[in-house]
């Protein structure tokens, strides 16, 4: 019965679109359709939340999938963009404008990416940004691509096998690879109905060439608008321009080769010229506003540069990559679409006279020559837009790969009617030849050693290059004269067929180690909405017991040899092997001692975990942290009652976590984001500040542990009033020493850090006895110890650290630890060498920092198994001076700020600066007190005995934040949120109100009188209702074409043969 409907449907044009369509869905993207994977699952490496597995709360899932091209744009930035829209749409009824928590406020609609106006969007945002949602948008938006290129081909040729067997191809292309979760995927997704609408547009143009353009139907019309208008909606700006103008420009190329005369031409050009207009009117809110808004801040593409494809293949397939650690990735076509695409030039004759074949080849050939860099750089820089795009291959690759597809339709189409027909055997015959040798040809450099061609990427070129020759040969010459293709020769072909471009379709693991680094194996679907804790806690309004802060299975990095025994006992509880759990002890060993911090030491506990068997459902099962509080401590902890405040607070995790851009997808405030347009002087005044980016990093900023005291300045102007560590106690530093050799004389140089310079050396010249090899070993043993000095210099007591609280002395092979506490050998510490030992009776030491320079005498004992060269490390744990109050911890941990500046402030006073530099000082000196300060012309300092006024009953919504407060004097409003000059608004006491650039970077209002206001400041960009009418203006000019065309009633019995 199934056999029987497919078969009835596949005779209907629709049915047979549809159909190829939705199979090459299926196989092509199996495992996110049938087992539960997906395209934005945690386990494509960029960090999210944490800092390390789960990645996300409850997600269990250890499997991972290196992506090769921009894995962190989904997780950073589309991915949180679509649940800040649903807070925007479903929570405070608003447009989403503004995204308030990326960088102290940016613009979200003015990035030109948040493709919030594409109707397939909606799903994401409906779904509120989890995977599900996404995912189901990933496959709808590749099957709409696809039955567009199926429509296309089948108008065009009407060849119902060719249209099947591109369709399915197109979705093997390796664009899939290279842009497998990037908002460049969706660029492609009407991309074919735009063409459609000029092939319907243009066939109707022929079909009376003597009338003009007044023969023009209203359908393809639309179907035209339609589909620009959500193109430029659904992606990238960059793609989606250069995508747009190339089949804007093969619509012009069908029409001005459709018509006949000059008088026509102009007419049907002036006609096309009104319908471009009122495209570009009806997409104003999309383009204008970002244009508006790009002038108005900074880019990372502000550089104008030019980055060319260099070889003839990189447009062809991935196998010329060679052999690879992760998945190949170019975006390009495939095998078969490239040999079919080049069939096309062979059968040039019976296409040159259609409008269609220059449709194609003509944006085709000119968005090949600018990716290969035809127009030189010099040239190329000068060009608007096009000049600052920077990735030219593959930008102008993203927009070529369309129009080769629909080559490749006309070129299947060739070689199959002349097979029907037994035309041209010979001829098609020396093509696949010629064009499996050339392949072959550019193939072998990359694999022409024995070992490159017998791996498993040399084993799919020859599976691409061959399958690819065969199947067109066995075609060819395999089709009988009357009979066509026997049942047997049809299921070979199509074997073949599957197995050439099998490798760019997504697939489950094999178990082939070196395959499955060539292929996308998605991870595993997680449900990213599952609450945090910690986070939970951040949103609420009131208080919360801390109780059971901690999980049953944390271990502390302070004691390595309890937590290896630990680790090995939990290994045989959770079904590990035996023999597996002793044969790799010494491995585990030997990376717990040399783990720096938890996060490491934890990901090696995973490892040896997986390693021997173990049953490791998620991260709830064991976790590694710096330190254990101590039974007492933990008690009193979990009885506190832990206090959010309810005003405005700015959230910032150590290092990684949360990373920079997920903090919009958890709804937590922070400074950083990988926005595209930022405001350039907030950029300034980070740097002012000292909180610099990277090297060659153009957006990103993390602060580490010892960065939070040099950087409180910065931290308090900008409401920052929580940390989140993940496993790290942000008051304790870890500093190492550079490597010391058993044996030898002489420096060995020092270890750099931003708390302190560390220089450890050996002194075998040295005999003296003052420790035994036990963990209580405080006592000489007759034998002479192993002596070192410790030189720690520029510390600094006053700014960070405190106390030394821990020593570690590691020898390398042969492991062995010496420790101030704990079941390790004792490391004895005295300030000279003859001096009392500075451990207490159990071995440990409470050292306070009182000067800069500091030299301490470390003592070892012997335990015979130190050679010469032996390498020794030392580590030393410093408390942070002040210490940072811990107020919550479980999944995350969660330290509060008390020296914060409110959201929004009165001030009395007002100081000005000549440049950031100057206003950088103000801050630094302002000592926690608020301050306003304006740019001018002089330097006037801000008065110390300033009146500040915090406010109260605040009320924030995406794209405004509302408050009350009492002024007691005339002064101004300050308003720690981004400033866009002309796009923020103020209304106070319902009054609008002139905004002005407070604090270099944000958002001021002057308050003439004293007295209780209420103040509303409010993102809308300037020229929005600009937009909307532009906007409006271009959907009636569209009514007008529609009109018009839909009263030519003499057309419609030409249009329907």
């Amino acid at each position: 019965m199934l056999m029987k409907w497919l078969s009835r449907g596949i005779q209907m044009p629709a049915a047979l679109v549809l159909t190829g369509a939705v199979l090459a869905l299926c196989l092509s993207s199996y495992p996110i359709i049938f087992f539960d994977k997906s395209y934005v699952s945690p386990g494509y490496g960029p960090q999210m939340l944490y800092d390390g597995l789960p990645i996300v709360p409850g997600y269990s899932s250890t499997d991972t999938e290196n992506l090769s091209a921009d894995a962190g744009a989904m997780p950073w930035a589309i991915l949180p963009y679509s649940r800040v829209q649903h807070e925007a749409v479903f929570e405070h009824g608003e447009f989403p404008l503004w995204n308030r928590y990326n960088s102290a406020g940016v613009p979200l609609f003015g990035q030109g990416q948040s493709e919030f106006l594409d109707p397939l969007h909606w799903i994401a945002v409906a779904g509120e940004g989890n995977s599900w949602a996404w995912d189901l948008k990933f496959l709808l938006s590749k099957l709409v691509f696809l039955v567009g290129i199926g429509a296309c081909i089948l108008l065009m040729t009407g060849n119902k096998v060719a249209t099947i067997a591109v369709t399915i191809s197109a979705a093997f292309i390796g664009f899939f690879y290279f842009r497998f979760n990037h908002p460049v995927y969706f660029n492609l997704t009407y991309a074919p109905w735009v063409f459609y609408g000029y092939l319907q547009l243009v066939r109707i143009i022929e079909l009376d060439r003597s009338s003009g353009p007044y023969r023009w139907r209203a359908l393809p019309v639309v179907v035209i608008f339609a589909a620009s208008v959500l193109l430029l909606f659904a992606g990238t700006p960059k793609e989606g321009i250069i995508l747009f103008g190339g089949l804007h420009l093969a619509g012009l190329t069908g029409v001005t080769v459709a018509s006949r005369g000059s008088k026509a031409l102009l007419s049907n050009v002036g006609v096309l010229l009104m319908l471009w207009v009122s495209i570009a009117l009806a997409t104003a809110p999309h383009w204008l506003i970002f244009l508006d808004t790009l002038s108005k801040v900074s880019t990372v593409y502000d550089t104008p540069n030019c980055n060319f494809a260099s070889r003839p293949w990189q447009f062809v397939d991935t196998f010329f990559l060679g052999p690879k650690d992760r998945p190949w990735s170019e975006p390009n076509i495939n095998t078969f679409i490239w040999v079919s695409g080049v069939a096309a030039f062979f059968a040039v004759s019976r296409w040159v006279r259609k409008p269609l074949f220059w449709m194609i080849t003509f944006p085709l050939l000119g968005l090949l020559a600018f990716a290969y860099g035809v127009v030189p750089n010099s040239i190329c820089r000068q060009i608007p837009f096009v000049g600052v795009i920077h990735h030219i291959n593959s930008t102008f690759f993203t927009s070529a790969l369309v129009f080769a597809v629909l080559l490749a339709g006309l070129g299947l189409a060739s070689v199959l009617s002349d097979v029907v027909t037994n035309k041209n055997r010979v001829m098609w015959t020396a093509y696949s030849v010629i064009t499996g040798a050339l392949l072959a040809w550019w193939a072998y450099p990359h694999y022409d050693s024995y070992e490159y061609a017998t791996s498993v990427a040399g084993m799919l070129s020859v599976l691409s290059i061959a399958g690819v020759t065969v199947m067109f040969l066995s075609g060819i010459w395999l089709s009988g004269r009357k009979s066509g293709y026997s049942t047997s020769t049809i299921a070979f072909l199509l074997v073949i067929f599957v197995l050439v471009h099998f490798y760019h379709g997504l697939h489950l693991n094999t178990g082939h180690e070196e395959l499955d680094k060539l292929l996308i194996n998605p991870t595993p679907r997680a449900d990213l909405l599952q609450d945090s804790p910690a986070v939970s806690l951040l949103h609420l309004d009131s208080t919360e017991p801390n109780s059971s802060f901690m999980s049953n299975r944390s271990i502390g990095l302070n004691d390595r040899s309890g937590l290896i025994t630990q680790v090995m006992e939990f290994a045989r509880q959770s079904g590990g092997s035996e023999k597996d759990i002793l044969l790799y002890e010494v491995d585990l060993r030997h990376a717990i001692t040399e783990s720096n911090d938890a996060l490491t030491a934890n990901a090696h506990v995973y490892n040896y975990l997986r390693g021997v068997g173990a049953k490791v459902d998620s991260l709830d099962g064991i976790i590694v942290v710096d330190d254990l509080l101590n039974e007492k401590k933990r008690d009193q902890f979990s009885e506190q009652l832990v206090k959010i405040s309810r005003d405005p607070h700015r959230v910032l995790g150590e290092g990684r976590t949360p990373m920079s851009g997920f903090y919009a997808f958890l709804h937590l405030e922070s400074l950083n984001g990988p926005d595209a347009l930022m405001s350039e002087r907030y950029m300034a005044l980070l740097d002012a500040l000292g909180w610099v980016r990277p090297p060659r990093e153009s957006w990103l900023r993390t602060m580490n542990s010892e960065d939070i005291t040099p950087l409180q300045p910065l931290l308090d102007l900008l409401n920052v009033g929580y940390f989140l560590s993940f496993r790290k106690d942000l008051n304790v530093f870890h500093l190492v020493s550079n490597t010391a050799q058993f044996g030898q004389f002489g420096e060995h140089g020092s270890n750099v850090s931003s708390l302190a310079t560390l220089a450890l050396k050996h002194h075998p010249d040295i005999s003296i006895d003052r420790v035994r090899c036990a963990s209580n070993g405080l006592q000489p043993d007759g034998k002479p110890d192993n002596v070192f000095s410790l030189t720690l210099d520029k510390l600094d007591s006053s700014r960070s650290i405190s106390l030394i609280n821990a020593m570690r002395l590691e020898r390398g092979r042969p492991n062995g630890v010496y420790h101030t506490g704990g079941n390790n050998y004792v490391l004895g510490v005295s300030e000279e060498l003859t001096s009392p030992l500075l451990n207490d009776k159990h071995g440990i030491i409470r050292i306070p920092i009182i000067s800069k320079t500091m030299q301490l005498w470390l003592f070892g004992c012997a335990d015979g198994f130190d050679e010469l060269g032996t390498e020794y490390v030392a580590r030393v744990v410093v408390d942070r001076n002040p210490p940072i109050q811990l107020v919550y911890q479980k999944d995350l941990n969660v330290w509060a700020r008390e020296s914060t500046w409110p959201r929004a402030f009165f001030v009395d006073s007002v100081a000005t600066y000549t440049d950031v530099e100057d206003f950088a000082d103000f801050v630094r000196q302002a000592d926690g007190l608020p301050l306003a300060a304006v740019e001018g012309k002089w330097l006037v300092v801000p008065e110390e005995a300033r009146t500040v006024v915090p406010a109260v009953d605040y009320k924030l919504t995406n794209n405004s934040t509302s408050f009350r407060l009492n002024a007691p004097n005339p002064g101004i409003v300050v308003l720690t949120e981004v400033n866009i000059p002309g796009d923020v608004h103020v209304t106070v006491n319902n009054e609008s109100g002139q905004v002005l650039t407070v604090n270099h970077a944000f958002r001021g209002v002057e308050i003439p009188d004293a007295g209780d206001y209420e103040i509303t400041f409010t993102y809308r960009p300037e020229l929005w209702n600009v937009s909307l009418a532009l906007s409006g203006c271009g959907l009636l000019i569209l009514v007008v074409i529609v009109i018009v065309f839909s009263k030519n009633k003499s057309l419609r019995s030409a249009f329907a043969t």
